[in-house]
């Protein structure tokens, strides 16, 4: 639960002013990931600690006081990605005690917008994790462990699904159904983009090759897990090459990705940082270049292989849940800017 620090000689009676908060929190907490909340508290902390020492009131704000704490934050040399994001929490919070949003006033978004111009930086974005260097990072994987085949798993899902690290860890063994004819259904119960919990189910066809097949990755890791540790020594010992997705595979009450201990032992549900770790270890260990390397760079890999190979932004949606093209065409001007482009039929 968030907690705010209010100045009580600068606002409405400080019952009001507290309950009207909690309300506000309370109704946040509920619709809204825990990261973004987190981040909300944050932004928040920071603009009530400002207006505290200017004697300003910081629930309602005035909109001078938000602009004038957004060219402060400016001047302190904040990037913009967290200027704007203070004043999203900002909004967020009003919004829910049932005030205006700051973020709407023509005053504030001019302000905005000037600071945008003045100090603007291009934003440091996740590398594209493609599906080349996938499938090296896959082929240094030591498949004879507990812990290779839940990366393999975790790698294969990332990508094909085009998930964020928040999605993967949510994910039961009881979301993943083996589909005779489409490979796997996996059920989204909840995203970034769905916090009402609607859910979507993402389908991830056979792969051509049992290495990149998430539905063998599926089948072997739920053998592994089934199994008792005797039986799941014999069973890495005597890896199978070839696919394994129309075998039976036990499936567990749980998280489907688990920690794994040393030893090999399974542990509880990973985190989404936990996740980020992994893919990190996994690119390291096959000898590439990690900078700017994260879980959410699987999911970028995903929409640039997919651009690459000619999908269109609707066809790329379908896959990652996102409600706009415009979001898609991010992720083609900074990783494919050669698709659909003029440059390449003037006969350079």
């Amino acid at each position: 639960m968030v907690t705010m620090t209010t100045d009580l000689t600068r606002s409405e009676p400080a019952r009001e002013l507290e309950a009207a908060t909690g309300s506000a929190l309370r109704y946040l907490d509920a619709a809204i990931a825990p990261a973004t909340r987190a981040a909300y508290a944050v932004d928040w902390a920071a603009f009530d600690s400002w207006c505290a020492a200017h004697n300003l009131m910081s629930l309602p704000a005035e909109p001078r006081t938000v602009a004038t704490f957004l060219s402060a934050e400016a001047d302190a040399g904040r990037a913009p990605s967290t200027i704007t994001r203070r004043l999203a929490g900002i909004s967020a919070i009003h919004e829910a005690a049932g005030h205006p949003k700051p973020s709407a006033d023509p005053l504030i978004r001019r302000t905005l917008g000037g600071i945008r111009r003045t100090i603007g930086r291009p934003q440091k974005r996740a590398r594209a994790l493609t599906l080349g260097p996938l499938r090296e990072v896959l082929a240094h994987l030591d498949l004879a462990t507990v812990a290779g085949n839940r990366d393999r798993l975790l790698l294969l899902l990332g990508f094909a699904l085009a998930s964020r690290r928040s999605e993967l860890a949510a994910l039961d063994d009881t979301d993943v159904t083996l589909h005779p004819e489409d490979g796997l259904h996996v059920l989204i119960r909840r995203s970034k983009t769905d916090q009402g919990g609607i859910g979507l189910v993402k389908a991830v066809p056979r792969g051509a090759n049992p290495l990149t097949c998430a539905a063998c990755a599926v089948v072997r890791w739920r053998q592994i897990v089934a199994a008792d540790p005797v039986q799941r020594a014999e069973m890495l010992a005597t890896l199978s090459i070839g696919h394994i997705c129309r075998q039976p595979a036990p499936i567990t009450d749980g998280p489907l990705l688990r920690t794994v201990h040393r030893g090999g032992a399974i542990g509880g549900r990973m985190s989404g940082a936990a996740i980020n770790g992994r893919v990190r270890t996994c690119w390291e260990r096959a000898g590439l270049p990690l900078d700017r390397v994260s879980a959410h760079g699987l999911r970028a890999g995903f929409v640039t292989t997919a651009l690459r190979s000619g999908s269109t932004a609707a066809q790329v949606m379908r896959q990652t849940g996102h409600r706009s093209e415009a979001t898609v065409a991010v992720y083609a001007r900074f990783e494919t800017p050669l698709e659909g482009n003029a440059v390449t039929q003037i006969g350079l």
